[in-house]
């Protein structure tokens, strides 16, 4: 393919309206359902190609000082490509840097400060068109390089550069792990395999120079165990911990002395000791675990010294996988913890910086009424920093700030022929089950104008999958409830299925009730008032 649970100050005050994480009787919830009721929709609803039409600002990346701002935008045939602004000289001019001949430009990501990588996808795909293939290119557009072919559709669609064929061997399906912080050229990418014995796929990890001029992989596992479904790097993107399904089980392996790989932990799947690595934090491992008893999964430390869980997590949050989404806010020159981020209802962050802090406060005040996420990889001496805001009622917008003074400079949205006032609000409730499980919901309510007549109003239950897929309070990439809301339906999106334990492949235990979870849905909407005007 040719380049043609804290505090709102804490989190960032914003003025959503939430609802208790306890559960809630239908009966006090005072609402009313009619299923002959008929939508009424705004005298002018928002348009389909508004709603669903391609993104006037797709993918927004600050590099690492914050002097260049890369965007995409629809080019030419209205695929989206890489434009990328020095941003210290006004006013801002967004160059286009690559492009694509029948593919958008998708993902994007800073290697250092000169060099960008970036993946591609096809928007015509719908929700199979995942991101593929990876290309390098310099931010003035020079030294244009494919990495990962993506003409080949295969599993992932990505075939990798080899000496022989100039992409990497066709039948190997590669992908981006992540960037790695610092001034280097190198990428770390993994490759995806399928043991048939076993009966699961496993995938092994290598580096990537993104500059030579014929980009070959290093692998970095090749000593450690087969079936590694999960790789655990230090900064500087050596392997230091694995996870695989192996002979019926999770085990996790360590990196020892001269390489060798000590086995460290061994689960059944179903069982409630088991735990699974996240990430490492200086030299500490992270973990996701979910004791007996507990009612989500929480962030917790492993101790380097003994091998045992820590007896306090690091994160936890009541009926909110927190230990699942939980990322740490790294300086990456000074390696200093400034913070967290995670999901519950929507994106949350728990500042330990106190400078940090202040900004976010200012933020805040610039911004009301959204949550807004400061981006940045070198907080301490960036100029610039991004800011991503989201909210319930409009899509994602972007800002760049700059702590020095203060300033605040929007650089858009992605659907800015949106009116944020005038779509629905979405909160978020939790459904008592009949077996007392609790399954989360979002309900999206319509925008009815002043003088609306009151009554019922239909109802929609929209399904996604699971049971681990999630729906969140923030403006979806795919506004279906949206769409429905501006046509005059309340939508009810179930928030997940009633799994209490997942494995590699299936929910098992009471998740064979978990098809009902639609039922439930659609019950409670009749006994509830998510439908009164």
């Amino acid at each position: 393919m040719s380049f043609a649970g804290p505090s709102r100050s804490q989190h960032g005050g914003h003025s959503w309206r939430r609802v208790s994480c306890g559960s809630q009787s239908l009966a006090a919830l005072g609402f009313a359902f009619a299923l002959s009721a008929m939508p009424v929709a705004a005298a002018e609803p928002v348009s389909l190609e508004a709603l669903f039409g391609k993104p006037a600002l797709g993918a927004v990346a600050l590099s690492p000082s914050g002097r260049y701002l890369a965007i995409t935008v629809p080019g030419k045939n209205a695929l989206l490509e890489l434009r990328v602004a020095d941003l210290d000289v006004k006013p801002w001019n967004f160059r286009g840097v690559a492009w694509l001949r029948d593919l958008d430009v998708g993902a994007v990501d800073w290697v250092n400060d000169k060099r960008i990588v970036f993946q591609a996808f096809d928007s015509q795909s719908g929700a199979w068109g995942g991101t593929c293939g990876l290309w390098a290119v310099d931010a003035d557009g020079e030294n244009r390089k494919l990495l990962i072919d993506a003409e080949y559709m295969h599993r992932f669609g990505n075939d990798v550069v080899t000496l022989k064929t100039g992409v990497l061997e066709l039948g190997a399906e590669w992908a981006l792990e992540r960037v790695l912080p610092g001034d280097g050229d190198d990428v770390l990418i993994r490759e995806w395999h399928w043991s048939s014995v076993r009966g699961s796929e496993y995938w092994t990890l290598a580096r990537l120079n993104t500059r030579v001029r014929i980009p070959k992989p290093v692998y970095l596992t090749s000593s450690a165990p087969n079936g590694a479904q999960q790789w655990i790097t230090d900064r500087r993107g050596v392997p230091q911990y694995m996870r695989g399904w192996i002979d019926g089980r999770n085990k996790v392996f360590h990196r020892a002395a001269e390489g060798r790989w000590e086995e460290i932990a061994s689960f059944a799947d179903t069982s409630d000791a088991g735990w699974r690595p996240r990430f490492l934090l200086s030299d500490t491992l992270l973990l996701r675990t979910q004791p007996a008893g507990a009612s989500a999964e929480m962030l917790t430390a492993l101790d380097p010294a003994t091998g045992k869980l820590a007896a306090t997590p690091v994160l936890a949050a009541k009926g909110f996988d927190v230990g699942e989404t939980a990322q740490p806010i790294v300086d990456e020159e000074s390696d200093r913890l400034l913070g967290w981020r995670y999901r519950l209802d929507t994106v949350y962050t728990r500042w330990g910086d106190e400078r940090m802090g202040r900004f976010q406060a200012a933020i805040d005040r610039a911004l009301p009424g959204k949550v807004n996420l400061i981006a940045c990889r070198r907080c301490g001496s960036a100029k610039r920093w991004l800011v991503e805001s989201l909210s319930d009622r409009e899509p994602r917008q972007y800002a760049v700030f700059e702590p020095a003074s203060g300033r605040l400079t929007p650089v858009g949205s992605g659907y800015p022929d949106i009116p944020g006032g005038q779509t629905g609000a979405r909160s978020m409730e939790r459904i008592q089950a009949r077996d007392g499980l609790e399954i989360p919901a979002y309900v999206t309510r319509p925008f009815l104008p002043a003088g609306s007549p009151p009554g019922p109003l239909p109802a929609v239950v929209y399904v996604h999958g699971g049971p681990w897929a999630r729906t969140n309070l923030e403006w979806s990439e795919l506004p279906v409830p949206q769409f429905l809301a501006s046509r005059g339906y309340v939508v009810i999106a179930s928030g997940g299925w009633p799994c209490r334990t997942i494995s590699p492949t299936s929910c098992t235990g009471p998740s064979r009730r978990a098809w009902w979870t639609r039922a439930v849905s659609a019950s409670w909407a009749r006994a509830t008032a998510a439908t009164r005007r």
